[in-house]
């Protein structure tokens, strides 16, 4: 995004809204995205803590109750809405609407994945047990517990009741994947590519498990690593991730006796889990097995 043409996207249904609610319509500088944002968050801040005062915070928390708003601002948030498709604004302001009282095909379709993902199960008439069959034909194993069962039972009933929920996204995928998810940020919970790629292996069953794996920095591995890591490559003939340089890290394992090491790019504290997921399928597929790793954005914004 440019910082040059902030104004024509401060479209007429903004300027419109902004007068509504006593704002000053005049953006402040800065890119358009930033404007998006700004945008959104003031909107959604400002109506809700308007709201919040009037009814009270306990009942704010009630998602059975229509929230009260000047239809003026209900009719400026929904051409907003579409002026501002696919954006943070459109997701925001859909997810006002409904609290308004606002839940026909427009307002849903303009939510974002994780709070549309319940109203999309409910319209194709998804069931637990079509889910349970759909997860255990892609080769997941188990069955949902009880409270797992009557969650979701409640979430296909009440799509609303997900999408204001703090903690949907977090249940879902624990109900949904039990032991083969492992949840963690990247930036505070996991210290290096070796800790990131030894967690991965707690949603395998394998009956050996990988042994010290190690994050080494560039300048503690030797020559003797990268001889061992070629060889490897062309014992196995699996696709490991190509070696970089003498600048580049590595991640040393143990595993049934032989010794293992790949390459990573590691900027400071930033782990690039791209590579580790490409590594740990590597590993998986020269051991014959069909698990692979995946990223899942728990985000809802």
């Amino acid at each position: 995004m440019t910082k040059t043409d902030i104004n024509s996207d401060f479209t007429t249904s903004a300027k419109q809204l902004y007068s509504l609610m006593g704002k000053d319509h005049t953006p402040e500088g800065g890119d358009v995205s930033d404007l998006y944002f700004n945008i959104g968050y003031f909107v959604t801040d400002e109506l809700e803590d308007r709201v919040i005062d009037k009814i009270g915070r306990d009942a704010s928390r009630d998602f059975s109750i229509v929230w009260p708003m000047d239809c003026r601002i209900t009719d400026a948030l929904r051409l907003c809405m579409h002026d501002y498709p696919n954006s943070y604004i459109s997701e925001q302001f859909s997810r006002l609407l409904l609290k308004f009282g606002h839940d026909d095909s427009e307002v849903i379709a303009a939510l974002g994945l994780w709070d549309y993902i319940m109203y999309g199960w409910r319209d194709r008439n998804y069931t637990v047990e079509q889910l349970q069959i759909m997860l255990r034909s892609a080769g997941f194993k188990g069955e949902f517990k009880d409270d797992t069962m009557k969650k979701i039972e409640a979430w296909l009933t009440h799509p609303k009741s997900a999408v204001f929920d703090n903690y949907f996204v977090h249940d879902l995928l624990g109900a949904l994947f039990n032991d083969r998810l492992i949840n963690g940020t990247l930036d505070t919970e996991v210290s290096d590519a070796a800790e990131l790629f030894h967690l991965l292996f707690a949603g395998t069953d394998l009956k050996d498990k990988i042994i010290n794996p190690t994050h080494c920095n560039s300048w503690h591995w030797v020559n003797e690593r990268v001889v061992l890591y070629n060889k490897l490559k062309q014992a196995d003939g699996h696709e490991w991730h190509e070696f970089y340089n003498d600048g580049t890290d590595v991640v040393t394992f143990d595993y049934e006796g032989a010794q293992y090491l790949f390459f990573v790019e590691q900027d400071a504290n930033l782990i690039d889990e791209t590579i580790i997921l490409s590594n740990f399928d590597a590993f998986m597929a020269s051991l014959g097995r069909n698990e692979r790793a995946f990223r899942i954005d728990a985000h809802r914004y």
